[in-house]
This record gives structure tokens, sequence and C-alpha cells, in this order.
């Protein structure tokens, strides 16, 4: 009786060369997309954050009753005085000493907003406004001379008036073209909105 061989399983030089070409050829159309994903998430994830930290800072300006500030820190523990909020940013209340500056003793950091090495944003992305600190006041508007009328109603209880326009914060890579950049927008009346923006 022969003994029966299996047939040999496997792939051919030319299936291999074939699979390779196909897979290469894929690689090369879906890695410039995947890369841009990446790129719009961590832009709206880095305007997502600053727009939590205004919301805190405001709410806690009501709730403590007193003037709370955000500032741009490159060290942890003291404001940068720049407008360069890439390298991260602090929380405080700022009801002693100079406005927009941690004065110690007397004004408490409330949240620091940078990463353990130092800096915030990944590198080649900017966030960049007029402003070296925004500061709420104990009543939820902002403390801060800010631009153009928007034509929003301020009411009576708050001084009247009309809204201003705000101050914006644009967060965007440094090879940004077109529309991929995003801008967090604050008005005198504390509100933040975001939108996408060019670059």
């Amino acid at each position: 009786m022969k003994a029966h061989r299996p047939a040999q399983r496997g792939v051919t030089l030319i299936e291999l060369m074939f699979a390779i070409t196909v897979l290469a050829i894929l690689l090369g159309i879906g890695a410039p997309s995947f890369a841009n994903l990446i790129r719009d998430n961590r832009v709206t994830a880095l305007t997502n954050d600053f727009v939590g930290s205004v919301a805190l800072a405001r709410s806690e300006a009501t709730k403590r009753a007193l003037p709370v500030s955000l500032c741009p820190t490159t060290d942890g523990e003291s404001c940068e005085g720049s407008t360069d909020w890439s390298t991260g940013w602090l929380i405080f209340t700022d009801d002693v000493g100079t406005q927009g500056e941690v004065d110690v003793p007397g004004d408490e950091i409330l949240q620091v907003n940078m990463n353990a090495g130092g800096g915030y944003a990944p590198e080649g992305y900017a966030l960049s406004g007029a402003m070296e600190y925004l500061t709420f006041a104990p009543n939820g508007l902002t403390q801060a001379d800010l631009p153009a009328i928007a034509g929003g109603a301020i009411p009576a209880e708050f001084g009247g008036g009309t809204d201003p326009a705000g101050w914006s914060l644009t967060v965007e890579k440094s090879d940004c073209v077109g529309g991929k950049a995003r801008q967090a927008t604050v008005t005198a009346l504390g509100r933040v909105s975001t939108r996408r923006a060019s670059c």
C-alpha cells in the first residue's frame, strides 16, 4: 500500500509579490487620510481641552465668588506673560495683587494644564490668541477689554449694553491648509463657542 502524501500548501513567489504590491497601493492611498484624521482629532481635542478649562474657570469664579483667571505657563506655577497657549495654562483664583498674575501668598492654583515633562500641545501644534490672560468675575462675566460689537444684548442686571464679539484662541497644526484650524471664542458674557477656521 502506497503512503499518501498530503498536498503542499503555500503561496508562490508571484502570488506573494502581487499581495505585497496590492498592500503597498492600499497603504499609499490610506496613509495620508489617516494622518489627516489624526491631525483633525488632535486639533479638536486641544480645542475641547481649552473650552473645558474656560468652563471650569467660569464655574469656579461664580462658586467661590472670586475672580478666577487662566493664563499661559511654562513652569506650572506662574503666568508666562505671552500669547502662546501651546506651552500649557493655569487656572487660579485672582483676587490678590495684580490681575492676570499668580500672586503668592494669596492666589490659589486650581488646575495646571501641561504635560509632566513641560509643554502641552504636541510638537507642530499651535494655540494662539491675542490675550496674555483671561479673567472671570464672580458674576461669570469676563473682566477684559474684548474687541468689536457682536450685537448680543447684555442683561440690565449685568450692566446692559451689547456683548462684544469676544476673544478668540486658534488651534492649528503648522502645515495646516484651508479650513482645518479650530477657533474657540469667549465673549464678555462668558459664553464660549467653537467653529472651524482658516489656517
